[in-house]
C-alpha cells in the first residue's frame, strides 16, 4: 500500500483497536456548524450519533461559526430541534 493510500480518511470504527488507540489522544474536535452538522434541509445525517460517541469517548466537542446573526443560545436551540445535544459553552 502507498503511503497516501495509507493516509486517507478512513470512518472510525470503534470495534478498531487502532482507531481507539488514535481517538485517545484526542482531547477535543472543533465542528463547523453549517454544512457539516446540519444544513438548510436538517441534520446532516449521522452527526448527533457522531457527537454523541465522541462524547461517551470522553472528548470534546466545540461547535464554530461566522454566523455573527445567531447567538449560541440560538444555535443551541436549534440543534435541539434537530435532536443534537449542544450547551451554549460549546458554541463559538
Amino acid at each position: 500500500m502507498s503511503s497516501a493510500a495509507s493516509r486517507a480518511p478512513q470512518r472510525f470504527d470503534a470495534a478498531s483497536a487502532a482507531h481507539r488507540q488514535w481517538l485517545s489522544r484526542i482531547k477535543c474536535f472543533l465542528f463547523d456548524i453549517d454544512g457539516v452538522i446540519h444544513t438548510t434541509a436538517g441534520a446532516v445525517p449521522g452527526a448527533a450519533s457522531a457527537l454523541s460517541a465522541l462524547r461517551q469517548a470522553g472528548v470534546g466537542v466545540r461547535f464554530l461559526t461566522n454566523n455573527a446573526g445567531k447567538s449560541p443560545a440560538m444555535v443551541a436551540a436549534e440543534f435541539e430541534k434537530l435532536g443534537i445535544d449542544a450547551s451554549t459553552s460549546e458554541i463559538t
